[in-house]
């Protein structure tokens, strides 16, 4: 791990240690588990988002839509068709063009890193 991302790492832990209690105090006060909230601190805003990650259990969802309609059924589940992209590398020229058209590659979501320079 270089330099720098450990450092990183460290001060979102400092800044989680520091700062945890008053995040999730702040965000029951606005009626949340999840989101982004502000407070001050010496002078300072601090902004701090808690992300939201939802897990669903396939097999229990497998088994509940057993005993629901079709109709509510493609009313609230999503069923999707994805390709691993590490399995789609590995396929056939001639099987990977079977999936071209199915297939949309788009940039994510831009990160930026802050470093300080190197003295030279």
């Amino acid at each position: 791990m270089n330099h720098t991302k450990e450092l990183k790492e460290k001060l979102e832990d400092a800044l989680n240690l520091r700062f945890s209690e008053t995040v999730q105090n702040k965000l029951h006060d606005e009626n949340k588990n999840t989101g982004t909230t502000k407070f001050y601190e010496s002078g300072f805003q601090i902004t701090a988002e808690v992300p939201k990650k939802v897990t669903w259990d396939s097999e229990k969802i497998g088994e509940i839509i057993k005993n629901i309609s079709e109709e509510k059924r493609k009313a609230i589940i999503k069923t999707t068709h994805v390709i691993d992209e590490r399995k789609y590398a590995q396929l056939s020229p001639e099987d990977k063009l079977l999936f071209a058209d199915a297939r949309t590659v788009t940039p994510g979501k831009t990160k930026f890193k802050i470093s300080i320079p190197e003295e030279v």
